[in-house]
């Protein structure tokens, strides 16, 4: 309700600081990261990679910076865990995950990706793909690792 004041004190649960500290840390993200804003007004800044896989409830898209940087976001909206989860990707090489919604800093489960490369194994018309774990109802952040 627009008419009171946010609840601070439940700040003190854990589960609370959890999603104070992924909007902070979210936020912090789409401010360093020329690929989520610098192209926002124009389609060269969005490619979507997957966005019709109803049996997993996931999406999967590519947002792409003005200075060329690439960030694959895949989102599940599931309340199950996808282990071994085919991603496409738009090129091959190393990958890391740079950001995960299941972190123990916000209160998740802490399973993570890591470094991984991707094979040059086609899916959705995409030249590359690599398997993934994605969490429930969650989401994870994947950038190329630049050498």
């Amino acid at each position: 309700n627009f008419n009171t004041s946010l609840n601070w004190n439940e700040l003190q649960w854990p589960f609370h600081q959890g999603v104070q500290k992924l909007v902070a840390d979210l936020n912090a993200l789409y401010k360093s990261s020329r690929a989520f804003w610098s192209q926002d007004f124009t389609p060269d800044g969005f490619q979507w990679l997957t966005s019709d896989d109803s049996d997993h409830n996931t999406l999967s898209y590519m947002r792409i910076g003005d200075d060329g940087e690439e960030i694959v976001v895949v989102v599940n909206f599931s309340g199950q865990a996808w282990q071994d989860y085919q991603v496409a990707l738009p090129k091959g090489g190393q990958w890391e995950e740079i950001l995960t919604t299941d972190d123990a800093k916000y209160c998740g489960s802490d399973i993570h990706n890591g470094t991984f490369t991707a094979a040059a194994e086609e899916y959705h018309s995409r030249p590359y793909s690599a398997r993934i774990t994605v969490p429930a109802l969650g989401a994870v952040f994947l950038k190329p690792v630049q050498h």
